[in-house]
């Protein structure tokens, strides 16, 4: 059984409360989606980010006891560590890895479930919203995208605020967490650490740059999309005339023809997400190669502890700024179109509305 926080209607209530709350405090003004979600979901985006937060230290610690572990370990061969600090190490390594466990699997079970609770009430809102759009307001949206517009808001464009929920604390934490593990890695190799992270800071302009691109793709692809749908119900609806003037063929074509425009851009969004995946494979040997050239020809002599200490922080900025990081940029240029969509719809003019201007204008008449 739900329990009261999961039940649909329960969600749309707080994010329908928390948008006619807005629209009352704005007034004249249009309400943004963004404030209502934050409003209604206030409690579940901190906790996501503060359990993300969590996560990330914890990995950050265990990053660190392995390069401990391993200056442990050249020690205690020449008779320089006890081993009492030896199994101090081990068994904080341990503690850390059981903790990464419970919080890993706890953040993401989080974040998908508020990604989920913002999906479901955002479908709910959208079919309340449908049911008392004002006669101007279906006018003018039956002639944006017909009523195929209202099923792709529902359908497509409430997903990509499910999985931004659960990725956009890496766009705040990563850049801190970057600063951070730079202090250590310096403290380990030294100056040669600046030109790993010199590789590692290119990769935030250049993913911010491919965000947007998927952006403006996702966009014109969903305008492609909505006039599709557009055109398919225009001839279901005459269906009947169509097939009396033999006139299948031809509009069989402008359904192709917007299909394949729409397919065009999303294969060029599909080339920059393989470029930021081939990134996100190659990233590790990147800054490790860059890294250890720039120590040796300082003239500097590589160690055990340096070595596995360094890959350990960089296998740890890789999964936060190649992987997560981007994967975050994606998600977020695709939540920033959809609620755009969103907040254009939900800001039409209702029933209860038109009607209250149209007595005014009586009355003052």
């Amino acid at each position: 059984q739900l329990t009261q926080g999961d039940d649909g209607k329960a969600l749309a209530d707080r994010l329908e409360h928390a948008w006619y709350t807005l629209q009352a405090k704005n007034k004249d003004e249009a309400v943004n989606f963004f404030d209502a979600i934050l409003l209604a979901f206030k409690k579940e985006i901190i906790y996501v980010n503060l359990l993300c937060l969590f996560d990330t230290i914890v990995k950050a610690g265990q990053a660190l006891l392995i390069g401990a572990i391993v200056g442990w370990v050249s020690k205690y061969a020449n008779d320089n560590a006890s081993a009492k600090d030896g199994i101090i190490l081990v068994s904080l390594m341990s503690l850390a890895s059981l903790i990464i466990v419970i919080a890993h699997h706890i953040f993401w079970f989080y974040g998908y479930r508020a990604g989920y609770r913002i999906k479901i009430a955002t479908v709910g809102f959208i079919y309340r919203k449908t049911s008392r759009l004002s006669q101007a307001s279906i006018y003018s949206t039956l002639n944006g995208a017909d009523g195929g517009k209202i099923i792709n808001l529902a359908a497509n464009d409430s997903k990509k605020l499910e999985l931004v929920t659960w990725t956009h604390p890496f766009l705040w934490i990563t850049p801190l967490f970057t600063i951070i593990m730079l202090t250590f890695a310096y403290d380990l190799i030294g100056v040669s650490a600046l030109f790993g992270f010199f590789l590692i800071l290119l990769a935030f302009p250049i993913q911010g740059f491919q965000g947007k691109l998927v952006g403006r793709y996702r966009m014109l692809s969903q305008q492609c999309a909505d006039l599709r749908l557009k055109i398919t119900n225009e001839l279901i609806s005459a269906l009947r005339i169509m097939k009396q003037f033999a006139w299948e063929d031809k509009h069989a074509e402008r359904v192709v023809k917007q299909r394949e425009d729409e397919m065009y851009q999303i294969y060029k969004a599909a080339i920059v997400r393989s470029i930021m995946g081939a990134y996100s494979m190659t990233a590790m040997g990147l800054y490790s190669f860059g890294t250890f050239v720039m120590y040796h020809l300082l003239g500097n002599e590589l160690t055990a502890q340096k070595v596995y200490g360094t890959i350990s922080i960089f296998m740890l900025l890789k999964w936060q700024v190649a992987n997560m990081f981007g994967y975050s940029m994606l998600t977020y240029s695709d939540a920033k179109v959809s609620l755009k969509r969103i907040q254009q719809f939900l800001n039409l003019s209702e029933l209860k509305q038109e009607t209250t201007t149209s007595t005014t204008q009586q009355e003052q008449d």
